[in-house]
């Protein structure tokens, strides 16, 4: 968390019943609460109440009491309308409103923000009509790049060099010049008109078939990925008539925080799933097969710490035990959550679901898999909703 973010955490560890955790507020009481939500909108933060039902984070269906006893976020405090785009042309602050949809237009100067395709794009589609001929069997895993000239957006073409590139799955010349052939219906030959030596491949592309519009025609190919774009603002995030980076500008306090009314559930007993409320509480995923299985670090020491702070405030485990045993923890996913878990509980129920993206690294790794590797790979490939994700991926159907 960036420093000036825990500054204003460290506040609230000073309010006597409130116990900050990976960001978010845990309450002991009523009255500690009601000073925490005092400061919280005077600091200028949105709180929604999840009792209420018009609320974002209401669970729908689910009653209050158990949302209080299974341990819900009661509260939810967020900042609104800090996000801001500036542009590059005249520098000033404008609406994130459709600023990255191609064409768009600064509403103070009236410069273009964003172009999605431009000359020098290097797009690599696919048609989406497959007229191959009579002696090919009709594939899903054909595609090409070409880079394009320009896009006439108003009557929704794109003009590419005559220039085939490899695709991802289409590589050489013969494959490409027979892919375009075959769907010679789907695109046009054209002269400059400027000059007649120079010609462009024509294909249908519009803003309606981009975004997937209703009501109009079918479209011609299916964009997979596109090189260079033309970028004319930065989106920046404001608080208090300062300017911060999108990504980088050490926004002075959290954007966002949970709120958890502890006494309804507080403290929890050794359980075999309590080591699930520990990744929870840090925001952490605690099933071994959704981490790397080949040993890589996944958490880190000061993880372990916060965990510790939900030990010792929130269960009835001995908190002392925890600071010296887990500073021996595994630092990778599926040891570490082995590790945690075994100190919840002496008998542990520990989920281990590996998923397609088990399959694609087992696929892709250069190298031997490690033994978990293997494992996983396996039991993701016998489940029949992960094999259907994989084939969904790789555009096949069932």
């Amino acid at each position: 968390m960036r420093e000036a973010a825990k500054f204003m955490l460290a506040q609230f560890e000073e309010i006597d019943g409130v116990i900050v955790i990976a960001g978010d507020l845990y309450i002991k009481n009523q009255a500690a609460l009601d000073i925490a939500l005092a400061k919280l909108r005077e600091i200028g933060y949105q709180v929604d109440d999840s009792r209420d039902p018009e609320s974002c984070s209401r669970q729908d269906g689910t009653s209050i009491e158990t949302m209080e006893k299974n341990g819900y976020s009661m509260w939810y405090a967020h900042l609104k309308d800090i996000r801001r785009g500036k542009c590059k042309s005249c520098g000033q602050l404008i609406s994130t409103a459709g600023i990255r949809c191609h064409g768009h237009k600064c509403e103070k100067c009236g410069a273009v923000t964003y172009r999605e395709i431009v000359n020098g794009s290097r797009v690599r589609f696919s048609f989406e009509k497959k007229a191959v001929s009579d002696t090919e069997e009709q594939s899903d895993w054909r595609d090409i790049t070409m880079v394009v000239h320009h896009w006439d957006t108003k009557n929704g073409y794109i003009y590419f060099y005559p220039r085939l590139l490899d695709g991802y799955y289409c590589k050489g010349q013969e494959k490409l010049c027979k892919y375009l052939d075959d769907h010679r219906d789907s695109w046009q030959e054209i002269r400059s008109i400027k000059d007649k030596r120079v010609r462009f491949i024509r294909v249908k592309y519009s803003h309606q078939q981009r975004y997937g519009f209703k009501g109009v025609e079918a479209p011609v190919i299916r964009v997979s990925d596109n090189s260079k774009h033309f970028w004319n603002h930065d989106i920046v995030e404001v608080w208090e008539g300062k300017e911060y980076d999108e990504f980088f500008g050490n926004f002075p306090v959290p954007q966002s925080l949970s709120i958890y009314e502890a006494w309804h559930w507080a403290p929890l007993s050794s359980s075999p799933t309590l080591h699930r409320k520990l990744f929870s509480s840090i925001h952490q995923v605690s099933d071994q097969g959704y981490y790397y299985q080949d040993g890589r670090r996944a958490f880190d020491e000061r993880m372990f710490a916060e965990m510790g702070k939900f030990v010792r405030h929130f269960t009835s485990l001995d908190a002392d035990l925890w600071d010296i045993k887990s500073r021996r923890f595994r630092l990778d996913g599926p040891g570490g959550i082995e590790d945690v878990a075994n100190f919840c509980h002496p008998r542990s129920e520990v989920m281990n679901r590996p998923n397609v993206g088990n399959i694609l690294i087992g696929l892709t790794k250069k190298g031997p898999l490690t033994e978990r590797e293997m494992a996983a790979v396996v039991d993701a490939a016998r489940d029949d909703g992960q094999r259907d994700i994989l084939m969904g991926i790789f555009g096949k159907k069932k």
